[in-house]
């Protein structure tokens, strides 16, 4: 039962992460000075990191999935 919630929050907090990627992240013409700026700024940055977070939280979260289907054995 406790796995099952594990999961659960886990889940949550994937999709919460995925959320703030692009919420977080600027968007500008990225063939101009103001793309090369959004790029080198530290919005850009943490907005990846929360992506990666998002998918490393992704893979757990499937792992949990996985048990909590999986017939008993």
């Amino acid at each position: 039962m406790a796995q099952s919630r594990i999961g659960a929050v886990c889940f949550t907090v994937t999709g919460l992460l995925f959320a703030g990627y692009p919420a977080v992240r600027p968007y500008s013409d990225e063939t101009t000075m103001d793309g090369a700026r959004a790029i080198a700024s530290t919005a850009w940055i943490a907005s990846h990191l929360l992506a990666v977070a998002g998918f490393v939280l992704l893979g757990l979260s499937l792992l949990a999935l996985r048990d909590w289907v999986r017939p008993g054995d």
